[in-house]
C-alpha cells in the first residue's frame, strides 16, 4: 500500500481542507542548491564566521507552482480556471474546483479522450471573451469575480451574445459539466488533487471491497481510508493454493 494513503483519523472532519505541497518545493529546493553551489565555486575569498556568533539562515521563499497545459493556450487556460473557480469556488482552507485541479482534468482531457470536443472549446472561450470585452473590455480572466458572474449567469440564461456552435447555455452546460468531472474523479485523470473532491463529499474512493457493516444503511464511509485507482493497483493479492 502506498504510504501516501491518509489515515482514518486524517480522512475524518476534513471535508474541504488540505495543504498545497510538493512540487513547488521541491523546484525551490533545486534552485536555492543550485545558487549557493554556484556562489561557492565563484567565490575568491572564503567567509568566515567570528567566533561566538551564528550565522542566520538565508531568506528563501518558494517559487508559485507553474501549471502546464497541453491543450490550451495561455488566454484560454486563464478563463477555463476562472469559470470554474466561479462555478465552484474555493481557497486553500476550503478547496474548490480550481483547487481540485479541474482545469487540468479538462486540459488532459481534450488532449486525450475529448479531443472530439476541441474545437467546441476553442470556439466558447473565444465567444466568452469576446462577450466579456464587450460587456466590461476585459477578458474574463481579468473580470472581477462580480463581473465573472454576470458573463456566467448570461450564458447560462442563453442571452450572451456572440456563440456560435455551441451556444452560450451549451457551452456553459459543457463547463459545468466538465468542471463536476474534473472536481470528482480519480487523481489518476489530472483533478481531484489531493482528494480534495472525495473528502469534500465523504467518498472514499476506489474501494477494493466492502464489508456487510460498510454497505449497512447509515455507515459513515468517510471513515474509510480514501483509495485511489493507483492505491488498488499496488495491492499484492494472494493467490490461492489452486494458483488460479
Amino acid at each position: 500500500m502506498q504510504e501516501s494513503i491518509e489515515t482514518t483519523q486524517e480522512n475524518l472532519g476534513v471535508s474541504r481542507r488540505y495543504f498545497v505541497k510538493g512540487a513547488g518545493i521541491i523546484a525551490g529546493g533545486f534552485a536555492v542548491g543550485s545558487m549557493a553551489l554556484a556562489q561557492a565555486c565563484t567565490s575568491n575569498s572564503p567567509t568566515t564566521t567570528p567566533p561566538g556568533t551564528t550565522t542566520p539562515p538565508p531568506t528563501t521563499t518558494t517559487p508559485p507552482v507553474v501549471e502546464t497545459f497541453l491543450f490550451f493556450n495561455a488566454v484560454e487556460a486563464a478563463t477555463v480556471k476562472a469559470a470554474f473557480g466561479r462555478l465552484l469556488p474555493g481557497s486553500a482552507s476550503d478547496p474548490g474546483a480550481v483547487e481540485a485541479g479541474a482545469h487540468i482534468y479538462v486540459d488532459r482531457a481534450l488532449n486525450g479522450a475529448y479531443a472530439n470536443l476541441g474545437m467546441a472549446y476553442h470556439r466558447g472561450l473565444t465567444a466568452m471573451n469576446a462577450y466579456s470585452q464587450s460587456k466590461f473590455t476585459k477578458n474574463f480572466g481579468d473580470l472581477t469575480t462580480t463581473q465573472q458572474d454576470s458573463v456566467l449567469t448570461d450564458m447560462q440564461g442563453g442571452t450572451a451574445t456572440g456563440f456560435y456552435a455551441p451556444g452560450s447555455g451549451e457551452f456553459f452546460s459543457l463547463l459545468l459539466k466538465h468542471m463536476t468531472e474534473g472536481t470528482f474523479c480519480d487523481p489518476l485523470y489530472g483533478g481531484n488533487q489531493n482528494l480534495v473532491g472525495w473528502k469534500m463529499i465523504g467518498y472514499p474512493g476506489s474501494q477494493a471491497a466492502y464489508t456487510d457493516a460498510e454497505m449497512a444503511i447509515g455507515f459513515d464511509q468517510a471513515s474509510k481510508k480514501i483509495l485511489t485507482l493507483a492505491d488498488i493497483e499496488s495491492i499484492v493479492m494472494p493467490l490461492p493454493s489452486s494458483g488460479f
